[in-house]
């Protein structure tokens, strides 16, 4: 069975091996971008189940790859799990409602939530979660992808 592909953007090498491996470990396909630039052109080439993504990457930061994501098709509803140094508690609705985060955590993560919202929005094979539907702000299958 093909295993779910989450896109993972994150420019630190120590979280990005601590997310990629846990992630790896229940059952996804992790791919893994360090640049925002890099981001937007692995969701386009490998359309994957979710993102999980750094707001303050180099070159494009999350909330203005959120926004290109949003623009097109079906990536509008694509779950953006966003992951950021920068939150504070008064900025987290701020920053969700102007991004539409799927959902918003700040640094350092709790491992356990940053999973639990993976499967959530993306169920893998191997989890016990993978036998909820997804959720039904996914909307219909994909369509092409048609660049930007």
């Amino acid at each position: 069975m093909t295993r779910p592909i989450i896109v993972l953007a994150e420019d630190h090498a120590d979280t990005c091996n601590l997310y990629l491996h846990l992630l790896d470990s229940v059952g996804y396909d992790v791919r893994v971008a360090t640049t925002g630039d890099a981001a937007l052109a692995l969701v386009r080439q490998v359309r994957p189940a979710a993102v999980v993504l750094d707001i303050g990457l180099p070159g494009i930061d999350g909330i203005e790859i959120c926004a290109r994501i949003r623009q097109h098709g079906w990536f509008r509803n694509l779950p953006i799990i966003a992951v950021t140094g920068w939150l504070s508690a008064g900025h987290r609705l701020d920053h969700l409602a102007r991004a539409s985060f799927s959902e918003l955590f700040g640094k350092p993560v709790d491992t356990r939530e940053l999973l639990a919202a993976v499967q959530r929005w993306a169920p893998s094979t191997s989890s016990p979660s993978s036998m909820r539907a997804r959720p039904a702000a996914l909307g219909p299958a994909p369509t092409p992808w048609m660049g930007s």
